[in-house]
């Protein structure tokens, strides 16, 4: 009888399994590549949630050993269209970046020797492979457009051209996944001319008059009708990432640039909280920390609310990640890193002076152009417990040792330390999340993360003269 109840319950957990399985959602990428030989390495990139490209924590990565000229990937995932990426070793630009894949619907695609081909892939690989190359195509500026109704209605003469691509398409996507599209080319649109507002407003500072802003103002009502038109046939958009993208820079554009006051991340947060709610607010929230560069003070507090709000568990990871490493008051992550020389060195080494960190890599146009503002703190503070290191990215150790004797990015005889040709992978750049460079951190005597340091491009360094005074 035991024996009988076991079994009973053994087959009924199997079952069980088996029903969750079949109900869970998974992203099918499948095809061929004319240019492929058996055995070749495909690498396949599925983004779990939107705006995290630089979260490997978010992503999943699989790779694959090519059979003939064929690949096939399959992930579980949550109900709504992901990002992905495909790549083929040794086939440099072959293949594709940031598609969609929609759960439940397998995704066809074809490669011939230039690349994606469209005439030999699904519909939705299709529709997204020529909204890609027509984006691509120069148009008309808008003041030369004579079709101002269309202008007002649609943005411009490019987003009503991909808008009519989608529309061919209509009857054979997926219909949430063509509203998605929606709402996602209508973002693109209005994220555009917020862009444009914020671009030309700089030339206008000192002038009452903006001509293009006043332009704008005639026309923003109309496209936002448009985009929450869209939004309400698709509920879900907050996981479209130019929708979320376009949310906070209304905010930066309306609330600060065109009422001219400064834009702070604690009123932005506080704005978000207050005028969203449900799952759209958590996406906001995220979306509006997660890929910072720059960490001040009041992030602390932000963050430490938001974890009250935000109940994805990534989401909650990363947040408490950047509480413990890199906000202020957080521990400095010892680094252990090599010199010129090949001689080791870690951030404990630097116990009981001030420590000034600057991250570059070659090519880094700004990078190049704030060194000799570095260089000025430097001697401000020669022969002052204030150590200055810098972190290279590069991957090539070659390229590192040649870009710093040539002193453009940083003095030779600096603490110059390589990462060991991991680049934007090495755990000194993760842990300090690095997102764009140049990139500053300031550390202070008991090796706890201050206030991070304003770029001394901005103000010829005198703030963070000033946050280095206040350490000493």
């Amino acid at each position: 009888m035991k024996r009988t109840r076991s079994i009973l319950l053994t087959m009924m957990l199997l079952t069980t399994c088996l029903i969750a399985n079949a109900r869970q959602p998974f992203v099918e990428v499948y095809g061929t590549a004319d240019f492929l030989h058996q055995g070749d390495t495909i690498l396949f990139r599925l983004y779990r949630h939107p705006n995290t490209d630089q979260e490997p924590a978010l992503q999943t990565e699989l790779t694959q050993r090519a059979t003939g000229k064929s690949f096939r990937f399959r992930i579980p995932c949550d109900n709504f269209p992901h990002y992905f990426n495909l790549r083929f070793k040794g086939h440099s630009g072959k293949g594709i970046y940031k598609y969609y894949a929609v759960p439940g619907q397998p995704l066809q695609l074809h490669f011939n020797q230039d690349g994606i081909d469209p005439e030999g892939s699904g519909t939705i690989a299709k529709v997204q492979a020529e909204l890609i190359k027509a984006q691509q195509v120069t148009t008309t500026t808008e003041e030369d457009d004579a079709d101002a109704a269309l202008l007002v209605q649609h943005g411009n003469k490019k987003t009503l051209s991909l808008l009519h691509i989608l529309e061919h398409y209509r009857e054979r996507l997926p219909a949430y996944f063509y509203q998605f599209m929606k709402v996602d080319l209508m973002a693109i649109n209005m994220s555009g001319k917020y862009s444009n507002v914020e671009l030309i407003s700089r030339r206008y500072a000192d002038s009452t008059s903006n001509p293009y802003l006043e332009r704008f103002l005639q026309t923003r009502d109309t496209v936002k009708s448009l985009l929450d038109a869209a939004v309400k046939q698709y509920p879900d958009a907050f996981y479209c990432e130019s929708f979320l993208y376009t949310m906070l820079l209304k905010y930066r554009i309306d609330s600060c640039v065109i009422a001219r006051k400064p834009y702070h991340i604690k009123e932005a947060y506080d704005y978000l909280k207050a005028k969203y709610k449900g799952k759209l607010r958590e996406e906001l929230l995220a979306y509006l920390i997660l890929p910072l560069n720059d960490y001040p003070p009041e992030l602390t507090d932000c963050i430490k609310d938001a974890l009250t709000i935000v109940r994805e568990e990534d989401y909650r990871t990363l947040l408490k990640a950047i509480s413990e490493t890199r906000v202020d008051g957080a521990k400095a992550f010892n680094f252990r890193l090599t010199d010129q020389k090949g001689e080791i060195h870690q951030l404990s080494d630097f116990r009981n002076k001030v420590v000034f960190i600057d991250f570059w890599f070659t090519g880094c146009g700004f990078c190049r152009v704030v060194a000799p503002y570095i260089r000025k703190l430097e001697e401000r503070f020669k022969g002052q417990a204030v150590e200055f290191i810098s972190i290279s990215s590069d991957e090539s150790k070659t390229q590192w040792e040649k870009s710093v004797s040539g002193g453009q990015y940083t003095a030779p005889e600096n603490h110059n330390f390589f990462t060991e040709g991991k680049g934007n992978n090495h755990p000194a750049l993760t842990s300090y999340r690095i997102r764009e460079y140049p990139a500053f951190v300031l550390v202070d005597k008991n090796g706890l993360i201050h206030n991070v340091p304003v770029d001394p491009r901005d103000d010829d360094g005198r703030s963070a003269e000033a946050q280095i005074k206040a350490l000493l």
